[in-house]
């Protein structure tokens, strides 16, 4: 259900990584769809500006700008500690989500789970990196021209 990352690019930080697991769009593209959103299109001397840092509403609304929207969105119980190691278990063959955990996003979706560390979608069941990462919150999204499902 994941793609793997096109890196077009030099580097991609996790925001991107994750956007570009589920839409398969090139990081590239990406990453003008967040220069664009964030306001931060070029640097002082006139370059691309570098996407590093990503905030939620810039990654809602960059999704949004390459067609995609969100059918789902949650948070965690706030009675206990939820780590990306639930959420797998509970959501992983679903999707495709995008989960901010603490400074981290990854995407999940169809068994599988892609960031930055693995470059490439990888099994749940063999990715060993991160699922203690408490989970802030998720969203799943769909095509915009395709229903909720």
């Amino acid at each position: 259900m994941l793609h793997t990352p096109n890196y077009d690019t030099r580097s991609a930080f996790c925001g991107p990584t994750a956007t570009g697991a589920v839409t398969g769009l090139p990081i590239s593209l990406v990453h003008d769809a967040v220069r664009e959103v964030s306001g931060r299109m070029e640097t002082a001397a006139g370059a691309k500006h570098p996407v590093m840092g990503m905030r939620n509403v810039w990654l809602i609304d960059a999704m949004a700008l390459l067609g995609w929207r969100i059918v789902e969105e949650g948070r965690p119980p706030r009675d206990r500690v939820y780590r990306l190691g639930h959420f797998c278990a509970a959501r992983g063959r679903d999707g495709p989500f995008i989960v901010q955990l603490m400074g981290h996003y990854v995407a999940v979706g169809g068994g599988e789970i892609c960031d930055t560390h693995t470059n490439i979608p990888l099994d749940i069941a063999s990715y060993r990196g991160r699922m203690s990462r408490w989970v802030k919150c998720w969203w799943k999204f769909a095509p915009a021209s395709r229903s909720a499902g």
